[in-house]
C-alpha cells in the first residue's frame, strides 16, 4: 500500500511538472493608491485606507525541521518584483522553490481608532474540478481547479532581503455564508493609530492538497494519471475594517 501511494505521488509530481505555467505574479494583486469615497475598488474596502500595495519576493529553500511536532521550513529572502521585472510562483513539480514572500504595505488617511484586516478572498468553490475549454500542449484534455484549493498562507517573522525567514502556522480558512468562496484573514487587528505599516506572509503549494485534487479528478470520465491540471488564479486580496463575522 505504501509503495503504491509513493508511486502515485511520483506520477502526480511528473504530471504536475507538465502543467501549464501558473504564472502567479503581481497580476493577481489589484492596488489603488488614489482612493476616495467615490473611487473604491475591490482591493480597498474602507475610505480611510489611502494605500494598499503588494510586492512578491523570491524565496530559496534552506531546510525543513520538525519543531514541537510541527514541520517548520526556512527560506532565504531574495529579490522583489520591483528589482527583477516580475517575480512568479514556479509551477508545482518543477525545479526551484515554489513559495513566495508577499509584502503588504498600507497607510491610512486619519486616526479613527478602528481596526482593520488584510484578507485573501478565494472566489471559486474550493475543490471544484472541471474540464477546461482549452487543451494541453498536445491537444489533449486539460483539467482546471481553483489555485486557492492547492495553496496555503503562512505566518513568518521579521523580514530583510538576504536574510532567512521561517514559515510557521498555516492561516485558517473560513467559508463565507451564501457564497461559493472561502475567506482567509491574513492579518487582523491592524490599528490606524500609526497611520502606516507593513505585513508579510508566505504562499506555497500544499502537497497533500494537490494529491487530493488528482485523486478527485480520477472520478471525471476520460481522465487518467497523465491528465494535466491547470490551477486557475482565483484569489483576490483586499484590506478593510475588521468584521466579527470573518
Amino acid at each position: 500500500m505504501k509503495a503504491t501511494k509513493r508511486l502515485f505521488k511520483a506520477i502526480i509530481a511528473l504530471v504536475a511538472s507538465l502543467v501549464l505555467c501558473i504564472g502567479v505574479c503581481l497580476a493577481w494583486f489589484a492596488s489603488n493608491g488614489d482612493v476616495d469615497a467615490n473611487g473604491l475598488n475591490e482591493s480597498i474596502r474602507s475610505i480611510n485606507i489611502t494605500k494598499f500595495e503588494i510586492e512578491a519576493y523570491e524565496l530559496t529553500f534552506v531546510d525543513t525541521k520538525t519543531v514541537g511536532g510541527k514541520s517548520v521550513t526556512t527560506y532565504t529572502v531574495g529579490d522583489s518584483a520591483g528589482t527583477t521585472g516580475g517575480v512568479t510562483m514556479a509551477e508545482y513539480g518543477g525545479l526551484g522553490t515554489t513559495a513566495l514572500l508577499l509584502k503588504f504595505t498600507y497607510s491610512f488617511e486619519d486616526t479613527l481608532n478602528k481596526n482593520y484586516s488584510i484578507y485573501a478572498d478565494c472566489q471559486k468553490t474550493r475543490g471544484e474540478i472541471v474540464i477546461s475549454d482549452k487543451t494541453d500542449a498536445t491537444g489533449g484534455m486539460l483539467l482546471e481547479c481553483a489555485l486557492s484549493s492547492v495553496v496555503s498562507f503562512y505566518d513568518i517573522g521579521e523580514v530583510t532581503v538576504g536574510t532567512t525567514v521561517t514559515q510557521t502556522d498555516e492561516k485558517e480558512e473560513k467559508e463565507v455564508p451564501d457564497t461559493d468562496g472561502n475567506l482567509i484573514t491574513l492579518s487582523g487587528g491592524i490599528s490606524d493609530e500609526t497611520l502606516s505599516g507593513t505585513f508579510y506572509c508566505i504562499i506555497d503549494y500544499v502537497e497533500d492538497k494537490i494529491y487530493s485534487q488528482y485523486y478527485e479528478a480520477l472520478n471525471i470520465e476520460g481522465t487518467t494519471f497523465s491528465t494535466p491540471m491547470d490551477f486557475v488564479k482565483d484569489i483576490e486580496f483586499y484590506m478593510g475594517e475588521s468584521s466579527a463575522s470573518v
